[in-house]
Formats: structure tokens, sequence, C-alpha cells
């Protein structure tokens, strides 16, 4: 169902007597009592609020900037810094291969890949960052990504964002058919990249290891 309907039956319980009902039960719960302490819990897809009040009762809260997603987005770095303490052997090595610390790399900002368009594909893709070489080949730098749920997220925000970028500057004159085919076929393509990077699904580079032609960044 759609938005449209979600608005439309909640709007309907608020005006049904039984609606009225339940809801005049939950403000006699709350007014005129004291919250004498607040608790959080994972509730796996969201993290809990419960209020607990002075006559010994509690009440749950469900707020959408508790919601995992939402959590991913606001606090990638945080995220990925824990689930390093969960799993330290995953850790980057603070040096690279190159024997430079990638932390520090200016044009990656120390994660190691890049969004970059891929000339040969006419698709954006993922790559590694050539500039510190945190990975070495696109391929680790894509497993890499797909296997921790927050820094994919963060990955797939950008290519949303990139398209929609992409997207402005393209249609800002009326392109002919043959641009507006080729312009399709790269968010298609595109697309086709972000959705390979799926948290403990497989990696399928478009060339061998992720290898394939490089381009500027988007």
């Amino acid at each position: 169902m759609g938005d449209v309907c979600n608005m439309n039956d909640c709007e309907r319980f608020l005006r049904s007597d039984t609606g009225k009902a339940y809801l005049d039960e939950i403000t006699a719960m709350l007014k005129g009592k004291t919250i004498v302490d607040v608790s959080y819990s994972n509730e796996v897809q969201c993290i809990a609020t419960t209020l607990h009040l002075d006559d010994g009762t509690t009440f749950d809260l469900w707020q959408p900037s508790f919601d995992v997603d939402a959590l991913r987005e606001q606090f990638a770095e945080v995220l990925e810094e824990e689930y390093f303490k969960d799993y330290p052997a995953r850790r980057p090595a603070e040096n690279n291969v190159a024997g430079r610390a990638s932390d520090g790399c200016s044009a990656c900002a120390g994660r190691g890949w890049l969004l970059m368009f891929n000339e040969t594909a006419s698709a954006l893709e993922l790559q590694r960052c050539d500039s510190c070489s945190r990975f070495r080949s696109d391929g680790e730098a894509q497993r890499f990504v797909a296997e921790d749920h927050s820094v994919c997220f963060a990955a797939l925000m950008e290519f949303c964002r990139a398209l929609v970028a992409e997207v402005n500057r393209r249609t800002k004159e009326v392109p002919n058919q043959e641009e507006l085919k080729t312009f399709l076929q790269t968010v298609s393509n595109s697309l086709r990249n972000a959705v390979r990077l799926q948290p403990d699904g497989p990696i399928h580079p478009s060339a061998p290891d992720g290898e394939g032609a490089r381009g500027d960044a988007s």
C-alpha cells in the first residue's frame, strides 16, 4: 500500500469512535504522570524508547530517527568504528601496501574507495582509491563495502546522489533520441552495479576482480 493509503487509514482511525476511545485511554495513562526514568532497547529494526512513570507503569515510544536505516545514515562512521571493535581482525591495516596511511587520504577521506565512472561499461561503479591504494583491487573494495551494512548503505546513498546529479545535469537541455537512449543505459548499468553491492551477497564485477576501465570521479 502506498503513502496515500497509509495516510487515509491513519485518518480513519483518528476519527473513529474506537480510535478516539483508544487514544483517550493512552492520554489518561500519561496525563499528570511524571517520567522518573528513560531506557532504550534493541528491537532489531529500531531502538525503542521506554518511559518509566512515577506510578510504576511504562510507555514505549517508536521514533523514526531511531529506525536502523536512519541510524546507519546519520552515524555511519560511528557504526563502522564499533563494527571493527566487534571484528578487530577485519580492520584495515594502518599502513597500506604502498606504506602510506590511508586515513589521511584527501581523495577518498580514508575510505579507500570512490564512486567512479567506468567509460568502457558506461556506468557508475565503486572502485578502489588509487591515491592511497588501501585495497589491492576494485573487487576487494567492493567486497569490503558489501560485507558491512552501514558502509554499504552509505555507498548506495552516494550512488543515488550521483545519479540524481547526473539527471539534473543532462536534462538542462532536451536530449535527442540517441542521447536519451545512451543516458538511460548509463542509469541502468549504474543501478545494476549498485544492486550488486548487497551485504552478504555475491559481488559480480564487470571485469575479473572488479578491474575495469577507470574514469573521472563523479
